[in-house]
């Protein structure tokens, strides 16, 4: 099985007043080595300077570290291709929204107000 958790934008400026800040030095391990894991591979996402990093932790017992390199980078290159994918590029029809009641102009009037990105 595996566990996918997503921290968040961990960027956002903490006031001065507040009592702890993020660290510079390493954070060092999620859990003692000696303890089960909940899930034999884990993925961690977070948001750092508008950079989204991922982090893969798995059971040694389980995988080998290349198995897992090559997850890794299968999952980039997928995560790669949907970046890519600018709004025009796409073919949107209301039946690509089975869950909801969407006429053409709906869709057209959605797809206007996202406007292109930045």
């Amino acid at each position: 099985s595996i566990s996918f958790n997503y921290l968040g934008r961990l960027d956002a400026p903490l006031p001065s007043s507040a009592p702890f800040s993020l660290a510079e030095e390493p954070r060092g391990f999620d859990r003692h080595p000696q303890n089960p894991r909940s899930h034999p591979l884990l993925f961690s996402a977070a948001v750092f300077s508008d950079v989204l990093r991922l982090e893969l932790s798995f059971s040694s017992l389980h995988f080998q570290p290349h198995t897992n390199q090559a997850l890794l980078d299968a999952f980039s290159s997928a995560f790669s291709s949907i970046l890519a994918v600018q709004p025009g590029d796409l073919d949107l029809a209301p039946s690509d929204f089975p869950d909801v009641e969407l006429s053409e102009e709906d869709l057209g009037n959605i797809l206007d107000e996202i406007g292109e990105p930045p």
